[in-house]
């Protein structure tokens, strides 16, 4: 369990998120992962912070951790300081996130593909995963960019499919814009398989 040194170093580090104020929020988590080494929140905040500072590598490294201490038994810290649960969603998108802003596509798609399985109308993710999957399928001109996880579908394929969900949900009028562009785009040069 969580020291109370730990969880009020991690307060303070998500209140500093919360303004803004990123390197002070790093050094808060930094200093209750020092107290608490299994502190999943901190880890989940401190990932928050460095991906709002575009340091994606440590932010998909921290959003990991995060994950795999929430599995070895640490989920009632992560619980009481932020009232995240480990099948959330959310913290596979951004993970998700991360990887993709890395570059790392296949990584990326399996984690917004976890958040779309835990939520079916996560909007996010799956407006992602499309994007993902596009920009997978444009690094493979040939069109033969196929995933055996997802039935041997090509990526372009996919991210059709993805892009129609989108048009489907009561999603936001960017989200409904970014979908349809590239729905558009991925019609105008689609070969049905």
């Amino acid at each position: 369990m969580t020291t109370d040194a730990a969880a009020g170093a991690l307060g303070q580090g998500i209140s500093l998120l919360n303004n803004g104020a990123y390197d002070l929020a790093i050094a808060k988590c930094n200093e209750a992962i020092r107290l608490d080494r299994a502190h999943a929140a901190a880890f989940y905040v401190r990932a928050i912070a460095y991906r709002a500072k575009s340091d994606y590598a440590r932010a998909a490294a921290d959003f990991a951790q995060a994950m795999k201490l929430s599995l070895s038994g640490s989920i009632a810290d992560l619980k009481e300081s932020l009232r995240w649960e480990l099948r959330d969603a959310t913290a596979f998108f951004n993970r998700g996130s991360a990887y993709h802003n890395e570059g790392d596509l296949s990584r990326a798609i399996n984690n917004y593909s976890e958040a779309i399985r835990l939520d079916p109308k996560h909007v996010a993710a799956l407006l992602n995963r499309g994007v993902a999957f596009q920009q997978r399928d444009r690094n493979n001109p040939a069109g033969t960019n196929y995933d055996e996880r997802y039935g041997g579908v090509p990526d372009c394929d996919r991210a059709i499919d993805d892009y129609r969900k989108v048009l489907a949900l009561d999603a936001d009028p960017t989200a409904r814009q970014i979908a349809q562009a590239g729905l558009d785009e991925l019609l105008a040069a689609w070969v049905p398989h």
